[in-house]
């Protein structure tokens, strides 16, 4: 993929008349760096991506598709493909230069486990209950991360399982109702991807917990 984008960016230089140097200096981005994205020395980065979409007015979903971040043959329905395509994302996301104030797996992490003790409150199960089914419903979204989440819904509210699993659960839960997507969903073809990526690891300590 790393050559095919550099192969497309070069392409839309031609077409928009534009020299490597003249780009640079429209993106704010070294000539250096762009020749090696050009030549596929270098993958280009999120920043990059978002970057050239707005010089060379093409959406980032079409940049994002040619550097091979974006497979769009991930369906929601398949649970084992759409595991595997968030622990990939995890990766990309990780390694992709994006600012450390926009997304890490540690930040999602410390904001599960404060969400937890808010969870146990009285105010916090109100919030989920009141939060929960109206934003399934407006985000209409369907798949193995959503049915993972109403699974929890159900057993948080039913209070059939243990403190600890309930403390558990009710973090992912406000999460879901309460945060705004640290990652934008035009990035990735499935959406909510954070939100997938919070369930993940609630599923995996609930796991661990046994």
């Amino acid at each position: 993929m790393t050559t095919e984008f550099g192969g497309f960016l070069k392409k839309q230089l031609q077409i928009n008349g534009l020299t490597m140097r003249k780009f640079s200096e429209m993106t704010n981005i070294e000539t250096s760096s762009i020749s090696r994205i050009i030549n596929g020395k270098r993958k280009a980065n999120i920043h990059h991506l978002r970057t050239f979409s707005e010089a060379l007015d093409i959406p980032i979903e079409e940049l994002l598709k040619v550097a091979g971040y974006a497979d769009h043959s991930i369906s929601n329905n398949n649970e084992e493909k759409v595991e595997k395509h968030i622990q990939q994302l995890i990766k990309v996301i990780e390694t992709s230069d994006m600012d450390h104030h926009e997304f890490s797996i540690d930040r999602l992490e410390k904001q599960l486990k404060n969400h937890r003790q808010h969870a146990m409150t009285e105010e916090g199960q109100e919030t989920i209950k009141e939060k929960f089914k109206s934003k399934i419903k407006r985000i209409g979204a369907a798949g193995p991360f959503i049915r993972q989440l109403e699974e929890m819904y159900e057993q948080f509210t039913s209070g059939n399982v243990t403190i600890k699993h309930q403390l558990i659960m009710g973090g992912a839960l406000l999460y879901f109702v309460l945060t705004l997507d640290l990652i934008p969903d035009y990035l990735f073809p499935i959406g909510y991807i954070d939100d997938a990526i919070a369930v993940q690891l609630t599923v995996s300590m609930l796991a661990k917990q046994g």
